[in-house]
């Protein structure tokens, strides 16, 4: 079964948004679950892709994707947050605003005899850990079972807008700005007056839809007063563009909010279409028995209570 555990670097000028360095292991040193993590325990593992996810949450989408980076004292995740779905977002916005508050785990599974128990400096029994035969995925959480986890880099999605500068903004025409407050002129360029009446700037200056620039438009709407006038155009583009919730590929959301995997859909309708074949549309009635090849009448019953609860449960009529 996989284990979990749950410097000042400087990422690059022109690493994108949602960029993250992060701490998730330590070497040498004696951990809350009392393991001792050697260096050459990740030999081999230097460059591994891995995914970012929330909390061990295995059932739940990855919110980052990233490379074990290993150096002489820890290692490291280097990587980003994809930014390509509220629940990314959301992950992303709660490791800024924790800070170096913000601590790492890991699910990893030991090599078999990659190990040795051993006596700690405190007298207590510790478990030396010489070889990991592969990471998992790596996590964020509230308490990493690893000493010194944190994040030391992370590039802000507002860094974005930086890209842009005010100068080539104003200088987009109207057409670029997802909304444009009332009361202003326009100027000899046709372009509205002032130019701090207009909001979410996601076209270029040649008229293309930039998707970094939709998708920062997209999360900084519904914290405008403006949001309400803005997102109907900008959900528009995302919808033709794939872009954020639209971005959920084979993902399908169901009522009260539920989403399944198109596999896991599948074997859903599957199963429902079986007992449809066996009860018909609509549960039978549990004293009809006697039919030709047809379960018992208890049997039936307890088929109809499944496949009606079934029905409650995941309503794949459509949405």
């Amino acid at each position: 079964m996989p284990e979990r555990k749950a410097l000042q670097l400087q990422l690059p000028a022109d690493a994108p948004p949602g960029s993250v360095t992060a701490i998730f292991s330590t070497f040498d040193v004696l951990d809350k679950q009392r393991d001792i993590v050697k260096r050459a325990a990740f030999a081999g593992l230097d460059g591994a892709a891995v995914p970012l996810v929330q909390s061990h949450e295995w059932d739940a989408m990855p919110v980052g994707l990233g490379h074990i980076h290993v150096t002489p004292h820890a290692a490291l995740f280097d990587g980003r947050f994809h930014l390509a779905t509220q629940f990314s977002r959301d992950a992303y916005e709660t490791a800024k605003a924790m800070a170096g508050l913000q601590e790492y785990s890991y699910g990893f599974k030991v090599a078999e005899d990659g190990f040795k128990e051993d006596t700690a400096a405190d007298g207590g029994p510790v478990r030396v850990i010489t070889e990991i035969e592969r990471v998992y995925e790596v996590s964020l959480v509230l308490v990493g079972a690893g000493e010194g986890t944190r994040t030391v880099a992370l590039k802000h999605a507002a860094d974005l807008a930086a890209e842009w500068t005010t100068a080539y903004i104003n200088n987009l025409p109207d057409s670029a700005f997802a909304y444009i407050e009332p009361g202003g002129e326009k100027d000899g360029e046709g372009k509205t007056v002032p130019r701090s009446l207009r909001h979410f700037p996601h076209h270029d200056a040649g008229g293309s839809l930039d998707l970094a620039h939709l998708r920062n438009a997209l999360a900084r709407a519904p914290q405008s007063p403006f949001g309400a006038k803005a997102m109907p155009h900008l959900e528009r583009h995302a919808r033709g563009a794939g872009v954020g919730e639209h971005a959920l590929g084979d993902l399908v959301r169901l009522k009260r909010g539920m989403r399944l995997s198109a596999a896991t859909r599948a074997e859903l309708e599957t199963a429902i279409t079986v007992l449809q074949a066996l009860l018909g549309d609509t549960a039978p009635e549990p004293e009809a028995d006697g039919l030709a090849g047809s379960p018992p009448a208890e049997e039936r019953a307890q088929l109809a209570a499944e496949w009606a609860a079934l029905r409650r449960r995941y309503p794949l009529g459509g949405d």
